[in-house]
């Protein structure tokens, strides 16, 4: 009697630690969304090189000024523009493996953003014709998508749920509560905005935003109930 006592709060301390394990299931739920753009930002650039870094900065700025002048013609607003590259260097040429100074080169770039997104091809084509001009960072943009931001972060949820619940019952469970939940990354993000380009009918090239696409992706842990 005395061994059976002594093994039986072993027994009962197994059992215990046993039932109280509860099965879970752990999953991974996305969401994407489209939208329409509501602008689209580029960036301008004036380079221009002079005997002198005056004579330079007198060019490129009269450039950049004339570039200014065409975006403001196609309604872009001067809070639009912004300045995000300034640069003075010297320009070398060689000849016979001896380096001799050129002149000076200053760049100076702008940050834009046209809100009237179907008419990139005209502003394209008017800037084009400024000789020395660069454009680049074409690319659709949205100025506020908090609203859609939230959605799909309530569809990546959703889609976790049910993602959970088919597991459960394919186990031979009913899902049970949440116990954690978390981002996967960096979420919601922007993807594939791109603007794409055509040739119209006249012969011209004609621009326009595709969508673009909110992502999100969680992880959540539900338990399961027998």
């Amino acid at each position: 009697m005395r061994r059976l006592f002594l093994f039986l709060p072993l027994l009962l301390l197994i059992v215990s630690c046993a039932s109280s394990e509860v099965p879970t299931v752990s999953v991974t739920g996305s969401a994407a969304l489209e939208i329409d753009p509501d602008g689209i930002s580029f960036t301008v650039t004036a380079s221009c090189i002079a005997p002198t870094t005056e004579e330079a900065g007198e060019a490129a700025s009269a450039l950049m000024n004339s570039a200014l002048l065409i975006m403001e013609e196609h309604g872009i607003l001067p809070e639009d523009i912004r300045t995000v590259h300034f640069s003075v260097y010297p320009e070398y040429s060689y000849r016979d493996g001896e380096s001799i100074l050129y002149g000076q080169r200053v760049t100076v770039s702008d940050a834009a953003v046209l809100r009237d997104t179907e008419g990139m091809g005209d502003l394209i084509e008017s800037l084009s014709s400024l000789d020395g001009i660069q454009i680049g960072s074409i690319e659709p943009m949205r100025s506020d998508s908090s609203l859609e931001m939230n959605k799909v972060r309530s569809l990546a949820v959703q889609d976790a749920y049910s993602r959970a619940s088919a597991y459960a019952v394919a186990s031979g469970y009913s899902l049970g509560s949440l116990i954690s939940i978390s981002t996967e990354g960096t979420a919601p993000s922007l993807e594939e905005a791109r603007l794409y380009s055509a040739v119209s009918a006249s012969g011209g090239t004609e621009y326009y935003a595709g969508t673009i696409t909110l992502t999100d992706s969680v992880r959540a842990v539900y338990s399961l109930v027998e």
